[in-house]
């Protein structure tokens, strides 16, 4: 497995439970994470994550981090830059996460993102199959991003931009079929839009 190197500035934690079952091999805790900046190297896809304020509860199901930023480091072959002023997560099933390393959540809010990816088609690369019920939530609502997108293959590209965008993504469940568009219902409002291929 890739290692994940990580660090946070002025980090506290405070445990109020913890339960562990020796026969189904899981755990669970209440536990509350407050740092001022954290790190994390994500080795796996070549690219680092940073953000500010953060704050985990899992007594109370939330997560809430100001200027979260994912960003490519110099070996990544695809690009992805999206930074967002304030990125917050609510009702997220810890147990999940913890134990099954899946993200469900019931409500998800991205506050002005920027969101800049560049993907260039490897044929050599397969599809990877996505684990059942990987990612799954009842509602993501992004206001006021901007974003560009660029999709290069062997024998034509797609460039888009839009800006001003704001899109409720309903009853998403990515593991359902693997595919972007696993959701029961999109409602977007954007002022403006460039296609090129």
């Amino acid at each position: 497995s890739n290692p994940l190197c990580s660090h946070f500035e002025n980090f506290d934690a405070e445990l109020s439970k913890f339960h562990y079952d020796s026969i189904r091999d899981e755990y669970f805790t209440h536990i509350g994470y407050r740092a001022d900046s954290l790190y994390l190297r994500l080795a796996n896809i070549n690219h680092e994550l940073t953000g500010r304020n953060l704050s985990i509860s899992i007594q109370d199901s939330t997560l809430d981090v100001k200027a979260l930023r994912l960003k490519p480091n110099s070996n990544a072959k695809n690009l992805f830059d999206i930074n967002t002023h304030e990125f917050k997560l609510r009702r997220i099933d810890f147990h999940r996460l913890i134990n099954e390393r899946q993200v469900h959540f019931l409500n998800g809010y991205l506050l002005t993102p920027n969101v800049n990816v560049k993907i260039y088609a490897d044929e050599k690369n397969q599809k990877r199959e996505l684990q059942q019920d990987f990612l799954k939530f009842n509602s993501l609502n992004v206001s006021n991003a901007k974003v560009h997108f660029e999709n290069h293959k062997k024998d034509s590209s797609l460039i888009l931009d839009a800006g001003h965008l704001n899109v409720l993504i309903a009853g998403f469940d990515l593991g359902k079929d693997s595919t972007i568009f696993s959701a029961k219902n999109y409602l977007a409002d954007l002022k403006d839009l460039t296609l090129k291929q």
